[in-house]
């Protein structure tokens, strides 16, 4: 049974994340120029990633998945993979199971498909402790963290509309 000692090893394929905080990342890291999550950064990190095949970035429109399908996501691997081979699991399998596993109550009885897209996803059975440091980490996201991204960039996007 595994479990996570070293959070760091968690996703060790690769991992999906919303390409507002892939942008906001990279900039953390140093990897782009000042970056602020806003749609030139967004569109200036999409032209970055034709060039590295270590980043994917995939629209969420084709999945059947409430909010999800409003956002683009980026699938990140190890530098020198190429990440639209490596997926670990696909983009409408990943927005299920962190729709699915958005519900904590839930946790306690798991489908089988899910436990086995986690366990394929990040490496790890779906147990209780992994599931809520899968979320802490980053490498699952709520309905609810994309909720919260969807109204701040609304009410960004209105104050800049007065400027």
């Amino acid at each position: 049974m595994s479990s996570i000692d070293d959070a760091d090893h968690i996703c060790p394929e690769g991992y999906w994340i919303e390409l507002g905080n892939a942008v906001n990342i990279q900039g953390l890291e140093g990897g782009g120029d000042s970056v602020n999550g806003n749609a030139a950064s967004k569109k200036a990190f999409k032209q970055r990633a034709t060039l590295d095949e270590s980043i994917h970035v995939e629209h969420g429109r084709d999945t059947k998945v409430p909010l999800y399908h409003k956002f683009e996501f980026v699938y990140h691997c190890a530098s020198g993979s190429r990440a639209s081979a490596s997926l670990s699991l696909p983009l409408s399998r990943w927005c299920k199971l962190c729709a699915k596993l958005g519900d904590e109550s839930g946790w306690a009885e798991l489908d089988p498909r899910l436990r086995v897209d986690f366990k394929r996803y990040t490496g790890l059975d779906a147990t209780q402790e992994n599931i809520r440091i899968a979320f802490l980490k980053g490498v699952l996201t709520t309905t609810d963290t994309l909720q919260g991204l969807l109204e701040k960039e609304q009410r960004e996007s209105k104050g800049e509309g007065r400027a």
